[in-house]
């Protein structure tokens, strides 16, 4: 899921507007869940948006978490994905939201492996926890 993720990702911010895969990924394998960090990660048909946007991450030892960011230009919503790749150190990172205009909500997601895909993440939303090996899906609004 992490290397999926990662990937479609990585394609987004280098302006490849689509991607294939030969078939469907097999419902609840971590191939599945990667595509879903972009596409109905909330079970409700939420995706990642039409434009990627520069997202950056900062700090020691961040060599191993990527963010992925997008607008929407109907609903307004910004979304982030982030990726830890690092199969034994956690992070814990603050977000900023300053130039996404006026924030009402902050939303996350968070998929840990398992079939159970990405849970709804309850707390805090100005600073995110990724586990190693794990995938977080932010939506402001």
């Amino acid at each position: 899921a992490v290397a999926q993720a990662e990937a479609l990702g990585r394609f987004g911010a280098a302006g490849i507007t689509a991607a294939y895969l030969w078939t469907h990924p097999r419902q609840d394998t971590p191939q599945y869940w990667g595509f879903r960090a972009f596409r109905n990660y909330d079970g409700s048909g939420s995706n990642f948006g039409q434009y990627s946007v520069k997202a950056a991450v900062s700090g020691a030892n961040t060599k191993d978490l990527s963010v992925f960011a997008s607008s929407d230009a109907f609903s307004k919503q910004k979304t982030m994905v982030v990726v830890n790749r690092s199969s034994s150190v956690p992070f814990t990172t603050s977000l900023s939201f300053a130039n996404c205009g006026n924030t009402t909500s902050v939303k996350q997601w968070k998929y840990t492996g398992g079939p159970n895909g990405f849970v709804s993440q309850a707390g805090s939303t100005a600073s995110v926890e990724v586990a190693p090996w794990t995938i977080s899906v932010i939506r402001v609004e």
